[in-house]
């Protein structure tokens, strides 16, 4: 039986190191590569031996995705491709191509000539791992070998990040990286066709919270910020480069320009340059807003933000700053907090989610007294206040995204323990999936069901069922995969849709019960005679995906006889006016409308009342 196993690294109930091992149909995908935030030991990277003891790891995987630029997501690239040894192709989309070096420089500089680590990748290092990467395009499908396929779907989050569709004959898994289902400022909101997968991954940062308002966060953040700068003090952002920092960057320079405000605003050095380039090169991802707006004026040239110098931090008075990394584990913010925490004049606002184990966590617990490096005790006296901005997906866009793609089973990453039980139960409970929460280094297998697609001459159908050798032939029914219709003499089966004949029905119409796709069960009565009782028919898997058949002994491909064959018309009385025709396409284009019962004719040939896009259906019968 063909199986799915899934197998994380790192995010396994975790928040951090993102790394996913998946098998899918003999081929083994990696998913993202970060590092740890809460970590400065070996457990900031994933551990890859667990892939192989022995041996370079090309060996053993296909290829790597990489969603998004965050380090948590691609902090451990360097290392697993040049010092652990890797030489398969590595996937991204363009914008995490161009931003990816540019963070994993700014982490070398912070680990290896600030803290002076040894056992690090290198610059070169960095520049030979993005040699390997392969860019992508959104919805372009990538066939990375004869039977392995990938395909990118825009994720929101950030600049540049994608979901990625992993593919494999009829197997296929959805990987979601981190997502926004929430548009906002500058980036549009997370989109995914109803692929329905086998599997979907999706992260689960936020599984227990629902956002309130936005408009609501904005007001109290602009308020916050207003009165701190009014009674003299300092403000400090901890942002990451780029992302929140450009959305916060948006709604205070608007705030600034409308109150005429004359405190200053500083922007890390060198980052608000190489965001603008980079925003500007990639404005087709940004939102349709900026897209529209950005020949008349480029939102990221900030006329009330400048870029902040260290001895700023010093100077006497207000001002706000935004500084990187986000989580105040290391870096410019971590140094100006530990220079501004001793006033209860300033402020510092965490507007995104933080590891454990970062100083950002700790004083969110409520710890205001921290151990910092060489033994030191600094006492928190500054205004700690945390306003979610975060681009995760909340619990309702999780769920959203669940109801979008319809997987066959869902499996959670990113998040914490306690919080991934909560989601499990409800996804379950809502969606009749099974829904997985496996720890770092636990393995998940599913089984799937591929179908088997087989092709028959059209000819050769048509001349089989004239004989009556196929199911469905003289005295039966055309059923596969219909749906419920009303016609003038009762109900009859109709295609869902003459652009998807191979789906289940969607819904019976004023019938008993309800068509499920879940499990490919249908129960409808016929509540008139004419043209007999059909009650119970069944979802059967066919050839050719999901048919509809009668009960066990007349089960077919797609094709099936009803209990009782339908009378035919009494040749005395008018010819029965037919509705529930369903419309088959000519190689002309032209439309035909061919009957649901064999005791109907074959066609209608008046192709001028054959509308292909409504299933209204008016046809005599001759």
């Amino acid at each position: 039986m063909p199986e799915i196993k899934v197998t994380p690294l790192g995010a396994g109930q975790d928040v951090g190191r993102s790394c996913i091992l998946v098998s899918i149909a003999g081929k083994n995908v990696m998913l993202d590569c970060g590092m740890h935030m809460g970590y400065n030991d070996d457990r900031r990277f994933p551990d890859f031996s667990y892939i192989t003891q022995n041996g370079r790891l090309t060996d053993f995987l296909d290829c790597v995705i990489i969603s998004h630029f965050h380090l948590d997501h691609c902090g451990a690239l360097p290392y697993f491709s040049e010092m652990v040894g890797y030489d398969g192709p590595i996937y991204m989309t363009h914008p995490t191509k161009a931003i990816c070096p540019i963070l994993l420089e700014d982490y070398r500089k912070i680990t290896v000539d600030k803290k002076g680590e040894t056992n690090f990748f290198t610059s070169q290092m960095i520049k030979d791992c993005m040699k390997k990467v392969v860019a992508v395009h959104l919805h372009q499908t990538v066939q990375v070998d004869d039977e392995l396929e990938i395909k990118a779907y825009y994720a929101g989050h950030v600049l540049g990040a994608a979901m990625f569709q992993i593919k494999v004959g009829s197997e296929s898994a959805v990987y979601t990286g981190d997502y926004n289902m929430t548009p906002d400022r500058h980036l549009g909101a997370a989109w995914i066709d109803k692929c329905r997968p086998n599997l979907l991954i999706t992260e689960s940062t936020y599984a227990t919270t629902i956002r309130d308002s936005k408009r609501c966060r904005e007001r109290d953040f602009l308020k916050k910020v207003h009165e701190t700068v009014e009674r003299g003090g300092k403000v400090l952002i901890p942002v990451f480069a780029l992302g929140r920092a450009q959305e916060l960057c948006i709604l205070l320079e608007t705030f600034w320009e409308r109150m005429n405000l004359k405190a200053p605003i500083y922007f890390s050095t060198g980052l608000t340059e190489k965001a603008n380039h980079y925003y500007k090169l990639f404005i087709t991802w940004t939102n349709q807003k900026i897209r529209k707006t950005f020949v008349q004026r480029n939102m990221f040239e900030f006329k009330h933000i400048k870029a902040f110098d260290r001895a700023f931090a010093d100077n006497p008075g207000p001002m706000v700053v935004f500084a990187t990394p986000g989580m105040l584990h290391a870096g410019q913010s971590l140094q100006i907090f530990r220079k501004w925490a001793g006033n209860e004049k300033n402020m510092v606002i965490m507007p995104g989610y933080c590891v454990q184990g970062t100083v950002g966590h700790k004083i969110l617990s409520g710890q205001r007294k921290l151990e910092m490096e060489g033994r030191q005790i600094l006492e928190v006296k500054m205004q700690v206040e945390y306003m979610s901005f975060s681009a995760h997906a909340d619990a309702k866009g999780i769920m959203q995204l669940v109801r979008q793609a319809e997987p066959d089973n869902v499996l959670l990453v990113h998040g914490e323990a306690k919080k991934m039980e909560f989601l499990k139960q409800k996804i379950e409970q809502e969606f009749h999936v099974n829904c997985y929460m496996p720890a770092n280094g636990e393995t998940v297998t599913l089984l799937t069901h591929p179908n088997i697609p087989v092709g028959i001459s059209l000819g050769l159908l048509k001349r089989e069922m004239a004989l009556g050798t196929v199911p469905g032939g003289a005295g039966g029914q055309e059923l596969g995969c219909l749906n419920g219709g009303e016609g003038k003499h009762g109900f009859w089966w109709v295609r869902v849709s003459s652009f998807s004949p191979h789906r289940p029905p969607s819904r019976c119409q004023e019938a008993q019960a309800d068509a499920r796709h879940a499990d490919h069960e249908g129960q409808c009565e016929w509540p008139l005679s004419w043209p007999g009782p059909l009650a119970g028919w069944q979802g059967t898997r066919g050839a050719s995906g999901v048919g509809w058949g009668a009960p066990p002994g007349h089960l077919g491909r797609g094709w099936a006889r009803p209990w009782e064959a339908p009378p035919s018309p009494d040749s005395s009385s008018p010819p029965p006016r037919i509705s529930g025709w369903c419309p088959q396409s000519r190689p002309s284009r032209s439309w035909a409308w061919r009957s649901t019962s064999s005791a109907s004719p074959a066609a209608c040939t008046s192709t001028t009342r054959a509308r292909s896009r409504r299933r209204s259906c008016a046809c005599t019968a001759t």
